[in-house]
């Protein structure tokens, strides 16, 4: 979750007993940059969707309209999950971390 300088929401989560991190954009990016960042994951096919989700479809329009789409929201939570993925894989396996998750039947990548 963003960290925007209101922690109200972080802290009633933390208190209901579920994980939440602050995430602290890297100083000087904008919303583009960090989906620059992050994009290599998508373009090397690590990324995967569940094929029959209801939702699917909307969040492929809203990430690949992303600057000329009218709601982008999504970008903020893809890209700030991915990073938080990506770290957690380098503090939890050796090298590059491939073969950390192999996703079920059932997910396309993209």
């Amino acid at each position: 979750m963003q960290d925007r300088g209101d922690s109200v929401l972080i802290d009633d989560l933390r208190s209901d007993g579920l994980f939440c991190e602050r995430y602290k954009p890297p100083p000087g990016t904008t919303k583009a940059d960090r989906l620059g960042i992050q994009s290599s994951k998508f373009e090397a096919g690590r990324v995967y969707l569940p094929e029959k989700a209801p939702w699917r479809d909307a969040y492929i329009d809203e990430i690949t309209g992303f600057q000329g789409a009218k709601h982008d929201d999504q970008v903020d939570s893809t890209t700030q999950a991915l990073d938080y993925l990506t770290r957690l894989l380098e503090l939890s396996k050796p090298g590059d971390g491939r073969g950390f998750f192999y996703p079920q039947r059932g997910y396309e990548t993209y």
